[in-house]
């Protein structure tokens, strides 16, 4: 009797387990953080999250945002040369606790996925600065 209830409870926990994970919102891929710290004038371990960008609506905008622990002076997103760029805009500059939103994109552009750069401008220990350019990717919807 008692593994029979026991059986009840772990399929019935289970069940509520499914149920509640199911419903939960799922993370939003147009917010990206970006976690870029420059160490001698380059960036060894770039963390973008998502490593993927992606909107699920064409009004939406993207959002980059430069971590606490980002030690770089700003964040351009650009296109990638010879590749097409969905946006009106050329690029989009982010700052220390100054996030970056894209414009709208252009009209007629079709869904795809979308190749571009991020230019992070590092300071230099002597003094200076060094642009360091890092590839990920940002998907738009048909």
């Amino acid at each position: 009797m008692q593994a029979r209830n026991l059986s009840l409870l772990i399929v019935g926990v289970a069940v509520i387990a499914l149920v509640v994970f199911r419903f939960l919102p799922k993370k939003d891929k147009s917010f990206v953080s970006l976690e870029l710290v420059c160490i001698d004038g380059a960036i060894p371990s770039p963390r973008i999250d998502p490593e993927v960008a992606e909107i699920t609506d064409r009004t939406k905008k993207f959002t980059w945002t430069l971590t606490p622990n980002s030690n770089v002076i700003e964040a351009k997103i650009i296109p990638k040369p010879l590749k097409p760029w969905p946006f009106e805009d050329l690029s989009f500059t982010a700052y220390p606790n100054q996030p970056v939103k894209s414009k709208s994109l252009k009209t007629g552009i079709p869904g795809d996925t979308y190749k571009y750069s991020i230019e992070a401008l590092c300071p230099l220990a002597g003094g200076g600065q060094k642009t360091v350019t890092i590839d990920p990717d940002m998907i738009i919807p048909t």
